[in-house]
């Protein structure tokens, strides 16, 4: 079992408010700083999420893990790791997974860079959220129009996060794989 899934949920949380890293871009700032990908997340948000895990790798995807380690499954996920062909699993949870899968991408890379999530970050994810309950409230009064237009903006909200965060985590990999540290800068402590 790995030391994300024993440490769990809440532990990983805890930990992530002691970053002290910045993220080589901002979250909102990164589609503009690579459109072309920003691009292709958006249409082809799967393929995306299947290169960036592969790339996190360092392409040695006999390290891989469900979901990048990050999700308590009840049971220990032996297919993903004992199998000859990690490349197939990765493929079965980009796409059947996908948000998983990118998280899991990006919070493996936070996790290990050390990154501090931004309020940006926390606020949009908060908005996923609430647009989501929204639908479900509005269906279960039996609103459904209201309902209808709610999952509709919540779909594209979360295309548009999708493309933001995988762009994000692009230029993140970019920085590390090719040494541009001048963006990684360490908050100065207080006097």
């Amino acid at each position: 079992m790995s030391g994300h899934q024993e440490e769990g949920l809440e532990g990983r949380f805890e930990r992530r408010e002691t970053y002290q890293q910045h993220w080589s871009s901002g979250f909102w700032s990164s589609p503009c700083e690579d459109p072309g990908f920003c691009l292709l997340s958006l249409f082809c948000s799967q393929c995306v999420s299947y290169h960036l895990r592969s790339r996190y790798l360092k392409y040695d995807l006999s390290r891989y893990e469900c979901c990048a380690g990050e999700q308590d499954l009840p049971m220990e996920c032996c297919y993903c790791r004992d199998t000859a062909c990690p490349w197939f699993w990765l493929g079965v949870e980009t796409t059947f997974c996908h948000p998983m899968s990118m998280m899991g991408t990006r919070n493996a890379l936070q996790d290990d860079l050390q990154l501090e999530n931004t309020c940006a970050d926390k606020s949009i994810f908060c908005l996923m959220f609430g647009v989501r309950l929204f639908s479900c409230l509005f269906r279960s009064c039996g609103c459904l129009p209201l309902a209808n237009f709610c999952e509709a903006q919540a779909n594209n909200c979360f295309l548009c996060v999708c493309a933001c965060i995988q762009t994000q985590t692009k230029l993140q990999l970019d920085a590390r794989d090719y040494g541009d540290t001048a963006h990684l800068i360490t908050k100065q402590p207080y006097a």
